[in-house]
């Protein structure tokens, strides 16, 4: 790498935390940016720092020799120029190519905060945002095959602001479109430039479903994955909402037979007339039921409201609640219970159980 730009390696120093090369320079003349003239009329030297790839875990940095030469053209507005080592290192850039290729790879992948953290264990000190500014200096490559399975989604460029949209090619797993909005006409004008698409993915929002329609009535619509675990987690909270009773008592059933089973033959049992004393309830216990009862209350109030034949959003404004608290309430089959919340683990009960 170093031979390409006429340096060589004079000496280095591994003595700190840091691996300094010091490149110094074979190069005779050079050709002036300006005017194209070579010149080996010398006029300086001076040393350029740049960082390189780790070498074994250790962060490496070079002290080039950049040596300045006249210009012979007495045409040339240019009086002095330095020799051009574009090959090792970019203008104005203080890390090599190769080190830049490696955190825009990083970048590419991971994104800005979580490649700054990988680069750091690697030996790549850089910044989170330092990686998006190379990434948006570098953008993004151009496509070389024509999409034909995409998947559309909104994205947030200020969340709760602004919003636009995404497109991504589902056989190659690469975003190929950033779009300004996110209503059915921006999406309309890029469908109708990509007559090669045959499968749309995307989400339920209804302005994407007519875009597909409109621009592109021959390409099959489907769900995308995460909306499809959506719509079976919906449906399957709906269903349990239906029948809590139901599940309490198959926990309890299960729960019996399970102490039922630890139970040894030979433990006497006592005796059918022993009762058993109930204890004071503490004060937090006589809080939880009486919010029970007021919830209990609520309950019985908007399923009577509900089967008097107000609809669930009245029902929800008369009562201060809001729509999907009401339509659990009419949905299931009888007061949802709440769940009981387990037992804080602590540090004396992890001792304990460790031991």
């Amino acid at each position: 790498m170093l031979d390409a730009v006429g340096k060589h390696v004079s000496s280095w120093d591994d003595s700190g935390s840091r691996l300094v090369v010091d490149a110094g320079s074979l190069v005779q003349s050079a050709a002036c940016p300006r005017c194209t003239c070579s010149s080996s009329r010398l006029h300086g030297r001076y040393r350029r720092r740049v960082a390189d790839c780790p070498s074994f875990d250790q962060a490496v940095t070079l002290a080039v020799e950049v040596r300045r030469f006249k210009c012979v053209n007495p045409g040339c507005p240019r009086r002095t120029f330095s020799e051009r080592v574009e090959t090792l290192v970019a203008a104005g850039q203080r890390r090599t190519l190769r080190l830049v290729e490696a955190m825009r790879s990083l970048g590419y992948a991971l994104g800005g905060e979580a490649a700054a953290q990988l680069a750091a264990c690697l030996g790549m000190r850089v910044s989170g945002p330092t990686v998006l500014r190379d990434l948006r200096r570098a953008g993004c490559p151009l496509p070389t095959t024509v999409p034909v399975v995409i998947g559309i989604d909104d994205w947030a460029m200020a969340r709760g602001h602004r919003y636009g949209t995404i497109v991504v090619d589902l056989e190659r797993h690469l975003p190929i479109e950033l779009l300004a909005g996110r209503d059915a006409a921006t999406v309309v004008t890029w469908l109708k430039e990509q007559p090669a698409v045959k499968v749309i993915a995307r989400d339920r929002s209804g302005a994407y479903a007519d875009a597909a329609r409109t621009a592109a009535p021959d390409a099959q619509q489907v769900a995308d994955r995460w909306h499809l675990l959506a719509n079976l987690r919906d449906a399957f909270e709906r269903l349990l909402l239906r029948c809590p009773g139901k599940l309490k008592e198959a926990a309890r059933q299960a729960t019996e037979t399970l102490q039922l089973e630890a139970i040894p033959a030979e433990t006497p049992t006592e005796p059918a007339d022993v009762v058993p004393t109930e204890l004071p309830l503490k004060a937090c216990q006589r809080q939880s039921n009486a919010r029970r009862e007021c919830r209990l209350a609520r309950y019985e109030e908007a399923v009577r409201r509900h089967r008097a034949g107000e609809s669930i959003r009245a029902i929800g404004q008369a009562m201060n609640l809001d729509r999907c608290t009401v339509r659990s309430f009419v949905h299931a089959d009888a007061f949802p219970e709440r769940a009981q919340r387990a037992p804080a683990s602590s540090l004396l009960r992890k001792t304990v159980a460790a031991r």
